[in-house]
């Protein structure tokens, strides 16, 4: 049509079946087939493709396709990766020949083949991590959220059907902030800890915000009337008293002292400590027992005034 010639014509041809030849091999290998180097070979050898299509040429693009199928299926977090896919290609491409014999991992791209394997080989410890993390944290969140719903419902249930009273409502939600701040908290200070470890403080903190809500309660009920528990005031006031005395021979239990941090931050006692090379907030204990045993002893004065 433009007078150029059979030659040209012919050229132009070559191209066209190189272009086809390259598309198609691109689909195969992203489909993922056994026998892509197979199918493949029957395409190039049925244009006869090596009379026009060198080996350097149609190896780049084989490596090109391959290397892109398996970034798609390498993709670290994705819970749709599939490293196992990829090391059956690495393999394919590893193995690939042309129909010629031709070695497609061979030259520069040998190189190239190695960097590539070694990526995913690291990469896929990686991902494999990440999976397991984010099963951990959904696995922690889910068992964090159930014991704090569990937590705030002993708190405003009380039973028979009584509805909560405004002041069990009140002390709920500041338990539930208290809650959510000392699990945060704890993740901030100890980000590599382990789901068992994890659950393990969420148990043991549950068991002391529960402690700690009845402390209040009680110390409100005693607060409107001394003589309804005056014994009760007697023994807080004794026991505390032992507590201060093996709290300055550092011999207080680890549990009994977690209870009176966690109590102390609630009360705003705090102090500044270094945890894994971060400052962090902590109850301070001596602060506020130093504050709450000459209360004891004022109500246990008090009751005995009114008896």
């Amino acid at each position: 049509e433009h007078e150029l010639g059979s030659s040209d014509l012919e050229n132009r041809l070559k191209t066209i079946d190189a272009t086809l030849l390259f598309t198609d091999a691109d689909y195969t290998i992203g489909l993922g087939f056994n026998n892509a180097e197979e199918s493949i070979a029957k395409l190039d050898s049925g244009i006869d493709g090596a009379s026009f299509i060198n080996d350097d040429l149609f190896s780049d693009n084989i490596f090109a396709s391959y290397n892109q199928k398996i970034s798609d299926l390498t993709i670290k977090g994705d819970p749709n990766s599939d490293y196992d896919e990829a090391e059956k290609l690495l393999s394919q491409l590893e193995n690939f020949k042309r129909y010629t014999g031709s070695k497609v991992i061979s030259g520069e791209r040998e190189i190239k083949f190695t960097d590539l394997k070694q990526k995913i080989l690291v990469e896929q410890i990686q991902h494999e991590n990440l999976l397991n993390k984010q099963f951990d944290n959904k696995a922690f969140l889910d068992f964090s959220d159930d014991s704090k719903i569990s937590l705030l419902k002993n708190i405003t249930d009380n039973k028979a059907g009584i509805p909560p009273t405004l002041e069990d409502r009140l002390m709920a939600n500041e338990i539930e902030s208290e809650y959510d701040q000392m699990v945060r908290d704890y993740l901030d200070a100890e980000p590599e800890a382990t789901l068992i470890n994890k659950k393990s403080f969420v148990r043991n903190l549950t068991f002391s915000l529960s402690n700690i809500y009845q402390d209040r309660k009680i110390s409100k009920i005693k607060s409107r009337s001394f003589t309804e528990d005056t014994f009760d005031i007697i023994a807080e006031k004794n026991r505390v008293m032992e507590d201060v005395k093996l709290l300055a021979l550092d011999e207080l239990d680890t549990t009994t002292r977690i209870r009176y941090e966690r109590v102390a931050k609630a009360q705003g006692y705090t102090t500044t400590t270094n945890v894994n090379g971060k400052q962090q907030k902590i109850g301070d204990v001596g602060a506020y027992l130093n504050d709450y045993l000459p209360i004891l002893k004022r109500q246990v004065k008090a009751t005995e005034i009114i008896e």
